[in-house]
């Protein structure tokens, strides 16, 4: 259900409920689908199924100005409850196809955007002038619900000397390079594109984050 996005945790993961970022898609849906269809047969079953209903992929979130703060607030409160240990823990959770996360929260969080949320986290924790922006979207809570579009970068980090992005992947093999390391020198090149007429000269550089660096990565 989280991955539709419009559903939100509430009481430290104990209960769920409406994402209201998104209460167009949730009153669309009510409209439209709660009433049960009944099928004769197992091939009209599919081909309702197989109906793809394009209005409700154009249904956008509900605009709202304090979401960036809710993000930070949700951060911290994390980086606050949560030792280093703690989050060093479930980052190796990520790295392991035999562990899953026993958190009450995490563990609902789709597994390549927890990586970057704890990664976010970690930043947070260990770099206590460092400004931690991250890119992924949230629900109502401020819990993370998709990873960072391929159009930004996955972490923006800026304090008094440089500016950095960081981009983190679960991804091991080839796919490496196409899907990582070429988007990350796009979004570097943007970066520093951007902030070339600012009058406080920054050290701009990316890193990337991964649980195994591949050989041709390496070499990249």
């Amino acid at each position: 259900m989280r991955i539709t996005g419009i559903i939100s945790l509430r009481g430290n993961g104990r209960f769920i409920d409406f994402n209201t970022f998104e209460i167009s898609k949730i009153d669309y849906v009510l409209k439209h689908y709660s009433h049960y269809k009944k099928f004769d047969d197992k091939k009209a079953y599919f081909a309702y199924m197989g109906e793809i209903d394009s209005h409700i992929l154009e249904l956008k979130e509900q605009i709202d100005t304090n979401k960036e703060s809710l993000k930070q607030k949700m951060l911290e409160s994390f980086a606050a409850q949560y030792s280093k240990e703690q989050i060093y823990h479930e980052l190796s959770v990520l790295t392991s196809k035999n562990k899953t996360s026993k958190d009450e929260i995490l563990r609902f969080i789709p597994e390549p955007v927890r990586f970057e949320f704890l990664t976010a986290i970690a930043l947070r924790q260990h770099f206590g002038d460092l400004e931690v922006m991250p890119n992924y979207s949230i629900d109502d809570e401020g819990l993370p619900k998709c990873f960072a579009g391929g159009n930004k970068p996955d972490i923006i980090c800026k304090d008094k000397e440089s500016e950095s992005i960081i981009e983190v992947s679960l991804i091991c093999g080839r796919g490496q390079v196409n899907n990582e390391l070429l988007p990350i020198t796009r979004h570097l090149k943007e970066m520093i594109e951007s902030l070339k007429d600012s009058p406080t000269k920054l050290c701009y550089f990316a890193i990337f984050i991964a649980p195994k660096i591949y050989e041709d990565s390496k070499i990249y």
